[in-house]
């Protein structure tokens, strides 16, 4: 492929190549980009082995013309992960407008997030905001406490949403072993650290996520698996689950 091409290029082994990409479920390759794919395993490659990961890097001006930043995480999957690093986001007052995550074969987490800062401008070549994120982010993950309290973010007027639909969607397809959660909502700070508590709350495991900004709305995507591993099957835990995002998310966009 392109990007193992420009790895070996680079003086990687295609064997050490090889052994992490064993890895990574076909999703990944579908999903992600050549350039996105050389990033992701280069990262991994000179990391220290079992170590979390947080690489950051300004996303192509042709990906998207007004600039962004890319956050790419890798890390063991566990517990509260996706609720940790989406608080963590919120404390530094990244705006995630696009996310997607991946749950690795040999139980790894790989998470790539577009972020922009509060001015709607991306990062940019700023070493000590670089290296502000990859500190918090990296503490966030190694944390042992299971509690996930995300930051208090100010809004102003212009932020506060009154009467906008929230839609909450919980399906399962036959023969998956996991829930597919669906919610679309407006698109404002700490929405995805609201939703993160929540799932975290329900003891819930994200095996993959997708999460995209449509304007001034959000769409997420979570395919979700109880504490045991199982689908979520059950109408009451089902109904609860719905009516709490709801709630939650009605209390953040109220302010």
């Amino acid at each position: 492929t392109l990007a193992e091409q420009q790895l070996i290029s680079s003086g990687f082994p295609e064997k050490q190549i090889q052994q992490i990409w064993a890895n990574n479920p076909d999703e990944y390759f579908e999903r992600e980009s050549v350039d996105n794919i050389f990033w992701h395993t280069q990262e991994q490659l000179k990391a220290a082995p079992g170590k979390p990961l947080v690489s950051v890097k300004e996303l192509e001006a042709n990906d998207h013309p007004e600039g962004a930043t890319l956050i790419f995480i890798h890390t063991e999957d566990a517990e509260f992960l996706f609720a940790k690093t989406t608080a963590a986001f919120e404390r530094l007052h990244l705006n995630i407008v696009n996310a997607r995550i991946i749950t690795s074969l040999n139980a790894h987490c790989l998470g790539t997030y577009t972020v922009l800062e509060p001015d709607g401008k991306p990062v940019g070549a700023n070493p000590l905001r670089i290296q502000e994120i990859e500190t918090t982010l990296l503490q966030s993950l190694t944390q042992t406490s299971g509690k996930v309290r995300p930051a208090n973010y100010r809004r102003s007027r212009k932020l506060r949403y009154f009467n906008e639909p929230i839609t909450t969607m919980l399906t399962n397809t036959p023969g998956k072993g996991y829930s597919t959660l669906e919610v679309n909502c407006p698109d404002q700070p700490g929405i995805l650290a609201t939703l993160g508590k929540v799932i975290a709350d329900n003891q819930l495991r994200i095996v993959d996520a997708r999460i995209t900004t449509l304007g001034e709305r959000v769409e997420d995507i979570f395919h979700l698996k109880d504490h045991k591993g199982r689908p979520i099957i059950d109408p009451d835990v089902e109904r609860d689950l719905l009516a709490t995002i709801e709630s939650r998310l009605s209390e953040r966009l109220a302010g």
